[in-house]
């Protein structure tokens, strides 16, 4: 599948939930974690070239630093094909 799923706040019980699920239904899923590194997914063979890539942002700082800018927010989920 083309669809490319953008899961913030991923290493939470439902974004691990949700990413599992995607994964298994067989999307690309770009995850959205604090620490990338010690994302579950990563120890429990998830990782299948091309679909599951992470990316580290704490997203409290993030909101407060971007959410005002359209351009920055537009730019962040055109990365998706679904937030």
């Amino acid at each position: 599948m083309n669809l490319n799923i953008v899961i913030f706040g991923a290493s939470g019980p439902t974004g691990l939930a949700l990413t599992r699920q995607a994964l298994a239904r067989g999307y690309r899923v770009t995850a959205i974690t604090r620490r990338p590194a010690a994302f579950e997914l990563n120890h429990e063979g998830y990782i299948i070239p091309g679909r599951l890539k992470t990316a580290r942002q704490d997203l409290a700082n993030f909101m407060l630093n971007n959410i005002a800018d359209e351009q920055f927010v537009r730019k962040a989920v055109a990365i998706g094909s679904a937030v």
